[in-house]
């Protein structure tokens, strides 16, 4: 094989990895790549960490000899060839975070003197989780206590960069005894933006670092703008003869190889959940009084930013009647009713349990089950791409889906 230089990809998909290395409890190192048939990293803005696989074909029976015991980590460096900095999957030993190997499974003996099995890893946040609990009361702004669990030696302790949006909400909120990821998925759960109306926050783990933000911030920024697309992809037949255009590689990057739409719409599931129209009672504990808010669907659709960016009224359901009373499917807000007790008072403060006025308990609520059903079942779509290193969770992209209607040509989003 022909020497090329690292920033320059001979074909799309093409990466950098010079090694894989299994480090022992001993300290001991053993490079692994070659007996390596496939590296997976799972990324996803509804996972607290990463987490991954190797396949081994192993010829060396590392199993006995290092012995394999479910508590050694996994080194490497990966990369897309001129990605730069930012494109890097850091895990080595000197600059980078190497992963934690908890499992081993699938093992089976293929032939004589090669066995193989599968070997799962996780970054070191998760297995500090598995370890530690909190115990402990934060006030004020509640991205501060994330940092605070993320960075305190007790808890966490995780050493890599923390990407966070700031909340617009400060209260007093009490952990009880809870893993430092389900601690601070409770308070995802209280944190409003500080620059749209959204409710809400994600936790999530990506090869560059932790980020804890609103589904809002992944698609504009300062709640206004839309974000930079990262990467542009489209569906077409490319022609795999033509290996004299030097742009060929950098084409197929772009290319997709299959797509599949895991969801388009289930709009009898969304009405059931609350999407579209939603009654909340909410009971004040402190003077008992109680007081009903009706979420309406496509009153507030343009009171929070939304993948497509281009209309205030670019509705994924029309606001038009659907049955003979000649109602919107958002004005049945009997279709979900929740009973949500709250209280003033809680730690000494006049303001709710989430550190704003009492009154917009029910609102809160509401906003906060149709964004998240919005967002986990509406529409879904499976791309099969070329690796692309820089990419990450939250990350947005473009997907040209060409039209099939014939003499029609263009594209479709």
């Amino acid at each position: 094989m022909k020497n090329r230089h690292p920033d320059s990809p001979e074909f799309a998909g093409d990466y950098n990895l010079d090694s894989i290395n299994l480090i022992g409890n001993d300290g001991n190192v053993i490079d692994i790549k070659r007996m390596v048939n496939e590296l997976n990293i799972y990324e996803s803005i509804y996972s607290n960490s990463i987490t991954g696989s190797v396949v081994i074909s192993d010829t060396l029976n590392i199993i006995s000899n290092l012995p394999l015991q479910g508590t050694e980590r996994l080194a490497f460096k990966l990369s897309t060839p001129g990605a730069g900095g930012s494109g890097i999957v850091d895990a080595s030993i000197k600059t980078g975070a190497p992963f934690h190997i908890y499992k081993l499974s699938n093992r089976e003996q293929i032939s004589e003197g090669i066995t193989k099995y599968i070997l799962n890893f996780c970054s070191r946040g998760m297995v500090r989780n598995s370890r530690t609990r909190v115990s402990q009361a934060y006030t004020g702004p509640l991205h501060e206590a994330v940092a605070k669990i993320i960075t305190d030696k007790s808890y966490l302790d995780l050493r890599k960069r923390l990407y966070f949006e700031p909340t617009r909400n400060s209260t007093t909120i009490v952990i009880p005894n809870l893993r430092p990821f389900d601690a601070i998925n409770l308070i995802a759960q209280k944190s409003l933006p500080g620059n749209t109306n959204g409710v809400g926050y994600y936790f999530y783990e990506t090869t560059k670092g932790y980020h804890f933000r609103s589904w809002e911030n992944m698609i504009a920024t300062q709640g206004s703008f839309p974000r930079t697309i990262a990467a542009v992809f489209d569906y077409v037949v490319r022609n795999v003869e033509d290996e004299g255009n030097k742009d060929k590689h950098l084409q197929d990057m772009s290319a997709v190889r299959n797509y599949d739409f895991v969801n388009s719409y289930d709009t009898l599931a969304q009405q059931v959940m609350g999407t579209y129209a939603h009654r909340v009672i909410t009971h004040n504990i402190y003077d008992k009084s109680y007081d009903i808010k009706k979420y309406n669907y496509h009153a507030y659709y343009a009171d929070h930013q939304h993948a497509d960016l281009n209309s205030a009224e670019n509705y994924p359901i029309m606001d038009v009647p659907v049955d003979f009373e000649q109602k919107s499917i958002s004005e049945y807000d009997e279709s979900m009713v929740t009973l949500q007790p709250t209280t003033q008072y809680l730690h000494n403060k006049v303001t709710g349990p989430e550190g704003t006025d009492i009154k917009d308990a029910g609102h809160t609520e509401a906003t906060r089950v149709t964004q998240s059903n919005s967002v986990g079942n509406g529409i879904q779509l499976h791309l099969e791409i070329s690796g692309h290193s820089w990419l990450q969770a939250g990350d947005i992209i473009f997907f040209q889906l060409r039209t099939v209607e014939p003499d029609k040509g263009g594209s479709g989003r």
